[in-house]
């Protein structure tokens, strides 16, 4: 990729794992580099705007506000390392990653909690999180149904493909699997998992693998 894409992308994950903490609907477990079917298809130059802006404010008013300017530092530090990295050119987001660098934000919040009122809004604003995320469980049931979802959502995010082709292997639907499989080793020769998942295909539903 361009020495640009790499800042783009980072950029990006900046703001998606915050998004998918306050609206806990419609997310995956990782996010491709390049398509907008599963990220929050937010242009680089706003979200670069939007990082630069955010920093520096909290530069300008760290002396008023030193622990938001802490925890935005602690956050991009948890955050955009895997991001920075590319993941190998395919995915650049796990949104496992978010946990520790929102644990701040959190802090924060608590903080800003000191009466009733706040009290009963942080509670409001937890039951309505927390229904979204018990909506959002149901898609979360099994591997099959989890890899579906995330294929439907974007048919060319090729990792998916081969982790549906994976769990659908597990659940015994054999034909299912190798369409899947067959569409991730076309898009990826290299991967090993997928690779593996292909040979264990053959041994159990061999006739697959006959020519017509």
């Amino acid at each position: 990729y361009a020495p640009s894409f790499a800042p783009a992308a980072a950029a990006r994950a900046l703001w998606l794992y915050p998004w998918t903490l306050l609206w806990p609907k419609g997310y995956h477990a990782l996010y491709a580099l390049q398509s907008d079917g599963n990220s929050l298809g937010m242009p680089a130059w706003l979200a670069l705007g939007l990082a630069a802006l955010v920093t520096a404010v909290l530069w300008f008013r760290r002396r008023r506000w030193p622990a938001a300017l802490l925890v935005w530092a602690a956050y991009a530090a948890a955050v955009l390392p895997p991001a920075l990295g590319a993941q190998d050119g395919e995915v650049y987001v796990y949104l496992a990653y978010g946990y520790l660098g929102c644990i701040g934000f959190f802090i924060l919040a608590g903080a800003a909690v000191r009466r009733a009122s706040g009290l009963a809004a942080a509670c409001a604003l937890a039951l309505a999180l927390i229904a979204g995320s018990r909506a959002e469980t149901r898609h979360w049931s099994d591997q099959v149904a989890f890899w579906s979802r995330a294929v439907a959502r974007d048919p060319d995010f090729s990792p998916a493909v081969g982790q549906l082709g994976g769990a659908l292997l597990q659940a015994g639907r054999y034909e299912e699997a190798f369409r899947y499989l067959s569409a991730r080793r076309a898009a990826a020769p290299d991967d090993a998992e997928a690779a593996a998942n292909m040979e264990i295909l053959k041994r159990e539903a061999p006739g697959l693998f006959r020519a017509p």
